[in-house]
């Protein structure tokens, strides 16, 4: 009971991390200064990081790269480290590290089509065989215009903006963007693999290796392919601390652990503040039987576009799926723009968290999918675009959240019945908590459901209350829920709710009557130390329900002048947003004014940067 109340007070970083011994080796890439025939010590690095990462032999190694761009892939690490001792490969300066797998691709021309432009193609890039739908699903080519990701398409005749086609019999490719020609850069990644159906491109492979740190690395433009390595590759390992990383523009997976192995179980496993944007699959592989396993601060954006030129549309693809895991914490994440189901948690997940999270603009229109799952997957304090799909899962909980919908019932009944999990069969909605959520669903069309519930049996034991709803364009009572069920209609649904005078129905859920106030909280993130940048961050106590610019002015407290003026746009259900102290050494004072819609609160905030 103890080991379930909070698994994370034991995970490796958590209680080790204090106690860690310094690196008995230290070795040192620099791809300005160093090479690879140097000893890779400070004063003479090597210059790649496949050398520096390679060159790992024992526990307690630490490598350090200098800040620039690698362009490399295939980077092996052999080398496991110990609980006191783990291997840590780093940045010198987080996020000025870059290891790219992709090479300029110049020698563009004009076609007389206006803003079409074409160039020689004599590439082989890895294709998976198996792949279902057409041809471009398989792929892993990546033609990376301007730092993003173009489309391919099939045929010349469908090239439109930001598109490109590959001519393999003639030797050509075509895109297509509106800019003058050299008015735009190109790049191509590495094909790596060995021909068709090969594994594509992979940047790091760390092959399992346990006790490893990640920490502050840029990995980007990668041709790994769908269901092959993933850009950063780690194989079953366990106690892994990934930090601070960005993996951007793959051609597969961003972040891979191996998926339907039964060998090993990945755990202990933390991933913290890192970016995924443009993963042609999903943004981390956490895949099947992992266990301790905690995502916070990560930020997970159009994820799954190949799956969209590909027209896609098999239930498979997620930003990340998992299967049979235990102990898994999502907390404080951010996706926006994806293509897949945001997080799917798909037959026997046991002991599931997702807290604070928000997901937006999701084209699948499902932020979760919670599919045969016992007992169940609780989601908390999160804001969802598109809600939240129920497919044969029992025990789930929904507490103090948001959940809003253009297209989708806002909770969704997905499947039978019961469907058979690989522990016996999971009965749809049996033991489900709903509590203190707000529902909003927009109606335009006024056929839209709050919740789609399940013509059958399987719907007993729910528990539901303090709820609000709101339908933006006017209340429908027979279009709030589809229920076929017998012993369940609209009437007793309301008093089920525990809100049968239905007082919540035409009552807008966020403010915009001036109570909002706006002030200064949290200053655990301020600078603690000289050299040391912060933030502030500056809060709204509730959403509003247009959005609102709040402006502020930086002064030097000492001389009364002003360094800086600016303002911080806070859009629908955003609360928090951050000003940059960035004044080393001066006594700053931080003022809020001129807020729109909302109320100050504490608006002068004293700020002595460098101060302990």
């Amino acid at each position: 009971m103890d080991i379930l109340a909070d698994y994370e007070r034991d995970m490796w970083v958590n209680r080790t991390a204090e106690d860690w011994n310094d690196s008995g080796t230290v070795l040192y890439v620099n791809g300005s200064t160093g090479s690879d025939s140097n000893p890779g010590t400070a004063q003479a690095p090597f210059a790649t990081v496949k050398k520096g990462a390679e060159s790992i032999t024992a526990p307690g190694t630490k490598l350090i790269i200098a800040p620039g761009l690698y362009r490399e892939t295939n980077i092996n690490l052999n080398t496991s480290g110990t609980e006191r001792q783990p291997v840590i490969i780093e940045a010198e300066k987080p996020g000025e590290t870059v290891i790219c797998a992709s090479v300029p691709f110049e020698g563009w021309k004009q076609t007389l089509n206006l803003f079409v432009y074409e160039n020689d193609w004599a590439f082989d890039y890895p294709y998976r065989l198996d792949t279902p739908g057409n041809e471009i699903i398989g792929r892993s080519d990546l033609i990376i215009v301007d730092g993003i990701p173009a489309q391919p398409v099939l045929s010349k005749k469908e090239l439109k903006n930001n598109c490109y086609y590959i001519d393999k019999e003639a030797g050509k490719i075509y895109l297509k963007i509106r800019k003058p020609l050299g008015g735009f850069e190109v790049e191509r990644p590495l094909p790596g693999g060995s021909g068709e159906n090969g594994d594509g491109a992979c940047i790091l492979d760390t092959h399992s290796s346990d006790y490893v740190v990640l920490r502050g690395i840029a990995f980007k433009n990668c041709a790994s392919i769908i269901w092959g390595k993933s850009m950063v590759q780690m194989g079953k390992p366990q106690h892994i601390l990934v930090e601070d990383c960005s993996f951007c523009n793959s051609g597969g997976t961003g972040l891979g652990f191996d998926h339907g192995s039964n060998d090993r179980t990945v755990e202990d496993v933390l991933i913290r503040r890192c970016t995924f944007d443009f993963n042609s699959l999903s943004g981390i592989g956490a895949g099947f039987r992992s266990m301790n396993f905690v995502v916070e601060n990560c930020d997970f954006t159009n994820i799954g576009k190949r799956f969209d030129w590909g027209k896609y549309d098999s239930a498979d693809p997620a930003t990340t799926k998992m299967m049979v895991c235990k102990n898994i914490t999502w907390r404080n994440c951010f996706f926006a723009y994806n293509t897949t189901n945001d997080l799917w948690f798909d037959n026997y997940n046991w002991n599931i968290d997702v807290d604070g999270c928000t997901s937006l603009n999701n084209q699948s229109g499902i932020g979760i999918h919670i599919e045969i799952d016992v007992p169940g997957v609780r989601v908390k304090n999160c804001v969802l675009d598109g809600g939240v799909r129920l497919a044969s899962a029992e025990g789930a909980v929904l507490d103090n959240n948001i959940l809003f919908a253009d297209d989708n019932p806002l909770i969704d009944n997905w499947g039978p019945q019961y469907r058979y999990g690989i522990f016996g069969p999971v009965y749809t909605w049996k033991n489900t908590v709903l509590t203190n959520n707000t529902f909003r669903c927009e109606n335009k069309l006024k056929t839209q459901f709050i919740f789609d519930l399940p013509p059958v049996d399987g719907f007993y034991d729910m528990y539901a209350d303090g709820n609000s709803f709101y339908v933006k364009n006017g209340w429908q009572s027979e279009k709030l829920y589809r229920v076929n069920n017998t012993d369940c209609d609209y009437k007793t649904m309301l008093s089920f709710i525990g809100d049968e005078n239905a007082q919540y129905l035409n009552k807008d859920p966020f403010i915009n009557d001036g109570t909002v106030t706006v002030g200064f909280t949290d200053k655990a993130s301020l600078p603690q130390s000289p050299g040391e940048s912060g933030c502030v961050p500056v809060r709204l106590s509730r959403p509003v329900n247009e959005e609102c610019n709040v402006y502020y002015t930086v002064w030097d407290y000492d001389s009364g002048t002003v360094i800086r003026e600016g303002s911080l746009r806070f859009d629908r259900f955003e609360t928090v947003k951050q000003i940059h102290a960035g004044e080393n050494g001066k006594n700053i004072l931080i003022e809020i004014s001129g807020v729109q819609n909302v109320a100050l609160g504490e608006n002068g905030f004293h700020l002595i940067c460098g101060a302990p």
